[in-house]
């Protein structure tokens, strides 16, 4: 029933603020915000895992609509998020103190409403992950494996706001909230998880300027 209430409510505010406005062509941004902590069990020892810990998220946001339609906008969107180093631990074994991690994921976007001032959309895509493992062990010793990429995928929803218009010309500054799940490999932790692909999710807000 709290689930029923909030999509109701979600929808009439969308209503609500359907005020006319104008649909973009193509919008270019910066956010920030976070990705929580997790915990990963480790391959071979039940009850025995690698924790890490949240951290910030940065990235920069670019979408160009192909069309335009009173209910719908498909947009093709380029993603790059970058997710700053990240405390790992573990009592099971040594693990690299901490990685970082970057993704970068061209997608397609699906904006709800395009002409209203709240525009819901989803969008999902795929591309390039980079982590960057630390050069040190918890132990103390060396590790060697520093960096490893691979393939990503990304997918998510989110809410534009149209926060300002200018008069005279077609510019425009809108303001957003987005949650992403970004799903990839592992990154190197000297010890085997037990599953092969790790989901970091980030929740971020931002500005955009449109056009």
């Amino acid at each position: 029933m709290t689930l029923l209430r909030a999509v109701c409510l979600s929808g009439l505010l969308t209503l609500l603020l359907a005020v006319p406005s104008r649909a973009q062509e193509q919008q270019i941004g910066i956010f920030f915000g976070g990705s929580p902590a997790q915990s990963r069990a480790i391959l071979g020892s039940p009850g025995e895992t690698v924790q890490i810990s949240a951290a910030f998220a940065a990235g920069l946001h670019y979408d160009h609509a192909l069309w335009h339609s009173r209910y719908f906008e498909p947009s093709i969107e380029a993603e790059l998020t970058v997710v700053p180093p990240r405390v790992v631990r573990s009592v099971a074994a040594a693990v690299p103190r901490n990685y970082s991690a970057l993704y970068f994921t061209p997608g397609l976007r699906l904006e709800f409403l395009p002409y209203a001032r709240l525009r819901p959309w989803v969008a999902a895509g795929g591309g390039y992950d980079l982590f960057l493992q630390s050069q040190v062990l918890t132990n103390g010793q060396k590790y060697s494996v520093h960096v490893k990429n691979g393939a990503a995928l990304d997918y998510g929803a989110g809410l534009d706001f149209g926060l300002w218009r200018a008069r005279n010309s077609s510019w425009s500054i809108n303001v957003f909230g987005q949650v992403r799940d970004f799903v990839s490999g592992n990154p190197e932790l000297n010890v085997p998880l037990q599953s092969g692909n790790q989901h970091t999710v980030v929740a971020s807000g931002g500005i955009l300027l449109a056009k």
